[in-house]
């Protein structure tokens, strides 16, 4: 009777007794992260000598080897080891081609504060140039610094390369008027010729013109104004009504140049004369904003948009 017992009871509860569950499966193994997006933080640039309206994504340099204001310091913070390359480049240009600066720096660096120095080179055209970043970490990678005016890189610094830069406040002025000169050098002294380039006996080039000088050419200390930008006074003198140039060169033998009109102390006969005073600026490298593209491009853009909407062909050519 003891072992029916025990039977009934083990049978009793092998019935009540609760499903048994599956056994749960092996839990997956744990994803690795994503692969780090590489970035560089901070990006910001410097040279010796700050110049003036300098910022931190935006250094002026004079590289005429005299020690002063000769390269910059590229720093950026970066965020995870990477592959790096660093270069200058001119930014795209409408009509001119410029040289394209012989830099670039490929190095593999390590998370953390990064420092590369550039010292352009002395035949460099005088204008702003990008710096353009490029990272590379895995199969990813990222590039700061725009070329185009439409482009969505983010931002890198601008370097701004110096010589002589020069201006006149106005297009035109009369015989006893005062002109005002702007000129900008980092150069310890500098000379200033008016010119009457009608007068020359040398077909004006591209990038050089001469011509017999209205006064004597005057010379200017310039060590206080290294930094900064002045403005000269310019007598106009009793001159023939026409095109003149000032041609402002420094001691380290650079040479700017910058165009006006002198008009007619009074008019004596009713004729229109047309002098093309502002078609130059579309060839010309200044930057004047420091955002990387020259004043003149736009200029020319928009130059050649008006010419666009005015020409319109008569007949279509197949």
């Amino acid at each position: 009777m003891r072992r029916l017992g025990w039977g009934l009871l083990i049978v009793s509860a092998l019935v009540l007794a609760p499903p048994t569950r599956p056994a749960a499966p092996d839990p997956y193994p744990i994803q690795p992260p994503p692969p780090t997006l590489p970035k560089a933080d901070f990006l910001s640039v410097s040279t010796d000598h700050p110049y003036a309206r300098d910022r931190p994504l935006l250094a002026t340099v004079s590289p005429n080897g005299d020690g002063y204001r000769d390269f910059v310091d590229i720093r950026f913070f970066l965020a995870t080891t990477a592959r790096v390359t660093l270069r200058a480049q001119a930014t795209r240009r409408t009509f001119q081609r410029v040289i394209q600066p012989a830099w670039i720096v490929r190095r593999r660096m390590y998370r953390g504060w990064q420092s590369v120095r550039w010292r352009p080179a002395r035949d460099l055209e005088p204008s702003t140039y990008a710096i353009v970043l490029a990272l590379e970490s895995g199969d990813r990678g990222i590039r700061y610094g725009r070329l185009t005016r439409d482009s969505l890189a983010p931002p890198a610094p601008i370097v701004r390369v110096l010589q002589v830069d020069a201006s006149f406040d106005r297009s035109s002025y009369a015989p006893g008027e005062t002109a005002q000169l702007s000129v900008a050098s980092d150069a310890s002294g500098l000379t200033v010729r008016i010119a009457d380039v009608a007068g020359a006996d040398v077909q004006p080039t591209v990038s050089r013109l001469d011509g017999p000088d209205v006064v004597e050419p005057q010379k200017y200390p310039w060590e206080a104004n290294r930094d900064n930008g002045v403005n000269v006074p310019i007598t106009i003198g009793a001159w023939k009504p026409g095109m003149y140039f000032a041609i402002i060169t420094n001691d380290a033998g650079d040479v700017g140049y910058a165009p006006f009109i002198v008009k007619a102390a009074q008019p004596t006969s009713r004729v229109a004369v047309l002098m093309a005073d502002q078609t130059w600026f579309a060839y010309d490298f200044y930057d004047g904003d420091r955002d990387g593209f020259p004043d003149g491009d736009e200029f020319s853009r928009r130059l050649w948009k008006v010419g666009r909407s005015i020409w319109r062909p008569s007949h279509r050519w197949e």
